[in-house]
């Protein structure tokens, strides 16, 4: 009896953690999308991530787990490499979609295009794989989903009026762009694992490029004249928030959470994302962006039962 007691309270523990990881995810694309409106996206994103950076250094300098070095194998390094290039385009097309469409709209499509996504990749690299009825079917819908959301963007049925058509486009690009990015830094830090590196290292070595990208972005418009205290409180909060307290409240789930609680709860995060907006004063109430919200979350769960049920 106290074994399952104990069997239990580690489940209830692990789906704590990652429910915390996926609320602090929506809330911060929330908050950020508001804050952004006034502010250089690459400052943010150069402060931001330098702090992220050293947070994860020190982590894995703390850490007992030895792994491979960087320089050791051309295998490690190259996937660093990829790994980095990725990372950078998906926060610089993350940052700048939340910047210009609402922040559910930004995370629908982060989210429930990257199942299909993947889909597709085990598709090619494993031709006598059938996708299957269920897969093509859930893939449709995440499809129609997404064209529905980019409609209600563009034909200002959103929550975010007064953009004009062509932010509206990039908005949605960057947000697709960033739910592939998605897919593609999964296969890399899975890549890294295996050769026996720990989270945090893989963490303290993936944003290089975000900081030396933004920081040379940062020089050009000289937008660091700018800041002030309160972005500097606001940025601190964001980064504490949206990225370190998620990233380890998510990496400490999956030791107590099966793949298919830990892929159900996060995918959650666009339900969540829509209801944090509501109390953004900027962002009107769209019935629009809540059927679309719905469709892809619907149509993404049928994605993750058919995977469970493999």
């Amino acid at each position: 009896m106290k074994a399952i007691n104990t069997v239990f309270s580690k489940k209830l523990l692990g789906t704590a953690l990652l429910l915390g990881s996926v609320i602090f995810t929506a809330s911060s694309q929330v908050y950020y999308g508001s804050f952004i409106q006034n502010f250089s996206p690459y400052l943010f994103l150069l402060i931001s991530f330098s702090i992220t950076l050293l947070f994860f250094h020190l982590m894995d300098r703390l850490s007992l787990k030895k792994s491979i070095s960087i320089t050791s194998s051309p295998t490690v390094w190259k996937d660093v490499l990829f790994m980095n290039i990725v990372s950078a385009t998906i926060f610089i097309c993350f940052y700048i979609a939340l910047k210009y469409i609402e922040p559910a709209v930004v995370s629908s499509l982060e989210w429930g295009i990257g199942p299909v996504v993947a889909l597709m990749l085990v598709r090619l690299q494993k031709p006598e794989n059938k996708l299957g009825t269920l897969n093509l079917l859930a893939s449709c819908g995440v499809l129609i989903g997404s064209i529905f959301l980019a409609w209600a963007s563009l034909s200002g049925a959103s929550g975010i009026l007064g953009t004009s058509r062509s932010y509206l486009f990039i908005g949605l690009l960057f947000a697709v762009f960033t739910g592939i990015g998605n897919v593609l830094i999964t296969f890399y830090s899975k890549k890294l694992s295996e050769q026996g590196w720990g989270t945090a290292k893989i963490l303290a070595h993936r944003f290089y490029l975000v900081v030396l990208l933004s920081g040379l972005v940062v020089l050009y418009e000289k937008s660091y004249l700018l800041i002030s205290v309160t972005d500097m409180i606001g940025i601190i909060l964001i980064t504490i928030t949206g990225t370190i307290l998620p990233l380890y409240f998510m990496q400490s789930s999956l030791k107590y959470t099966s793949p298919f609680s830990f892929l159900i709860i996060s995918s959650l995060v666009p339900c969540f994302t829509y209801l944090f907006q509501l109390f953004d004063p900027r962002i009107n109430l769209s019935y629009f962006t809540l059927i679309g919200v719905i469709i892809i979350t619907v149509f993404g769960f049928l994605v993750i039962f058919k995977k469970e049920t493999e």
